[in-house]
């Protein structure tokens, strides 16, 4: 029971439209993951290289309404990564070969530094959809908060494309993604 009077103590806090609960209530534990969750997505703006940013700038704001949508208990909009959507995002992790030249990846020390960072941002996404799901899918699989599912889903997928953009050896612009996106159309 939240302590009297509505003030905040050590063991309590408010996730949702102030209203208190535990510390141990695993939407806490959720808003906890996403936070780490976006400090690697800071910290990997400051490490990695100019063609990155407005890849991780997307991201790290993307993650940043996802908290804020959760917290508001508001639906969480859509947001273009780099001018790509969800569906482009989606093309692009599930056929890589098609439209990026290169086949799925299975990172390997031999893809370098930026895949191997990029690795630890798309797994931590992961990561947090999975508590994620625990906290927002029901035992008779209602789910509450598909927004916000799909949304870390499509990071994952975003971070994945960078991924193999990376171990490229003439990384496609984003333009020329989109170019090869509108060309194959036929998904």
């Amino acid at each position: 029971m939240p302590p009297a009077g509505g003030k905040k103590a050590g063991y309590a806090d408010s996730p949702v439209g102030g209203k208190m609960v535990a510390k141990s209530d695993p939407r806490l534990g959720f808003r906890a993951v996403l936070d780490s969750t976006i400090a690697l997505a800071v910290w990997l703006q400051i490490e990695l290289a100019e063609p990155w940013q407005p890849w991780l700038a997307d991201i790290r704001s993307r993650l940043g309404n996802i908290m804020r949508a959760d917290a508001l208990g508001e639906p969480l909009g859509c947001q273009a990564i780099v001018g790509l959507s969800d569906e482009d995002l989606h093309r692009l992790s599930h056929q890589p070969l098609r439209y990026l030249d290169h086949d799925h990846l299975v990172l390997e020390a031999s893809h370098g530094r930026d895949a191997a960072l990029l690795n630890l941002l798309r797994t931590k996404v992961r990561e947090t959809e999975t508590v994620a799901a625990q906290v927002f899918i029901t035992r008779s699989f209602e789910v509450l908060r598909p927004d916000i599912l799909q949304a870390l889903n499509r990071l994952s997928s975003t971070v994945y494309v960078m991924m193999i953009l990376s171990v490229t050896k003439q990384p496609l612009t984003v333009k020329q993604i989109q170019q090869r996106l509108g060309e194959r159309n036929d998904y």
